[in-house]
């Protein structure tokens, strides 16, 4: 039955929402969304910074794979355009051919992968100072001291990925983060 035109009865019951529910739902509403916001936008970065670090994790282990199965040195460094590298591993990163171990692929066959990188604005992953990429030996150590990329989200340590001399990745979730250094 429909509610008559000209002015309701007891008999008769319109459906719908009066304005001042609809206010009052949307406050209500409102408020939930204020006070849920920060949460999901935290947990958000939470989950890109662990997608990130478990991209990197297995990213280490597949390079130190293909030194081993190619029996020559392969490299990983952060690169933008997989291209060339540059310093930092949030924007992607590249698996490359290194028998003379260069800074750069010699040539573009060289490049045997390309990771392309977050784009989360809060997510920070810088190379460690003076050793931007990590080299894996025929046998699958990596050449020089561990390397480790520390994970940063909004603005604070989340994780790291090290890598130790004997080649093999892990990750740890740092549960007492403390601010990410500029």
């Amino acid at each position: 039955m429909s509610c008559p035109v000209l002015r309701p009865t007891p008999r008769y019951r319109c459906a719908g929402l009066t304005l001042l529910e609809l206010i009052a739902t949307l406050v209500i509403l409102g408020l939930l969304v204020a006070v849920a916001g920060p949460s999901l936008v935290e947990t958000v970065s939470n989950l890109r910074a662990d997608a990130l670090r478990m991209q990197l994790n297995s990213a280490f282990a597949g390079a130190r794979l293909a030194a081993v199965t190619r029996r020559e040195i392969v490299s990983v460094c952060p690169s933008d355009d997989g291209r060339r590298c540059t310093a930092e591993w949030s924007k992607g990163w590249m698996t490359y051919r290194d028998p003379l171990r260069s800074r750069q692929p010699a040539i573009e066959k060289d490049i045997l992968q390309y990771y392309p990188g977050q784009t989360g604005l809060t997510l920070l992953a810088p190379a460690s100072t003076g050793r931007p990429r990590l080299r894996f030996r025929p046998d699958g150590r990596s050449m020089g001291v561990n390397q480790s990329v520390i994970i940063c989200a909004r603005g604070r340590q989340h994780s790291k990925v090290i890598v130790s001399n004997s080649g093999r990745a892990r990750s740890v979730i740092l549960r007492d983060p403390i601010p990410c250094e500029p």
